[in-house]
């Protein structure tokens, strides 16, 4: 885990723990709300390194966690298993590209909305209706990727990670 050891990071994610549990909940829409973190993931892999990418995703799995009234667990696992496909994405595709920045953000929220769905259905019988929660997924992750189209700009000028050479394109 070399990623702990970046202080900038470090701070980054500290920062972005606080700002989802304490203010994200202001961005609330009928109770949908973006995935701030999901967003985080999608810059980081598509921007800075897709390697850390599932790493990464369990730290924030697991403070999501703890302060969800959820089952133990089972943030993280939907978040582990999404970064799993996001890091499968970001190896493939163009990188700088916005539009494949924000599908492959709509596609990671909705897989890890549906896998946090799977994983809890598996535990416990669901109790509210498979459709709502269907449709409430879908309208989150379009609320997150419509979020993201703001905020991935502004963090990679504001942020101002070194950005790891000119085009990322891998040959094998």
């Amino acid at each position: 885990m070399r990623f702990l050891h970046d202080r900038k990071l470090m701070m980054m994610l500290a920062v972005l723990i606080w700002f989802e549990l304490s203010i994200a909940s202001y961005f609330s829409v009928y109770s949908i709300r973006p995935d701030f973190f999901l967003i985080f993931l999608v810059f980081y892999a598509f921007r800075i390194n897709w390697k850390p990418i599932v790493p990464i995703a369990f730290v924030l799995g697991v403070s999501k966690d703890i302060f969800s009234n959820s089952f133990f667990g089972v943030e993280t696992a939907s978040l582990a298993l999404g970064a799993v496909f996001l890091e499968f994405l970001a190896v493939r595709f163009d990188r700088e590209k916005r539009w494949i920045q924000l599908s492959t953000l709509f596609s990671f929220s909705l897989l890890s909305a549906i896998l946090f769905f799977v994983i809890s259905a598996l535990i416990k019988p669901p109790s509210i209706l498979g459709s709502w929660f269907l449709t409430k997924s879908l309208l989150s992750s379009c609320y997150t990727t419509l979020a993201g189209s703001a905020v991935l700009p502004m963090a990679e000028r504001w942020l101002r990670f070194p950005l790891r050479g000119g085009r990322q394109y891998e040959l094998f």
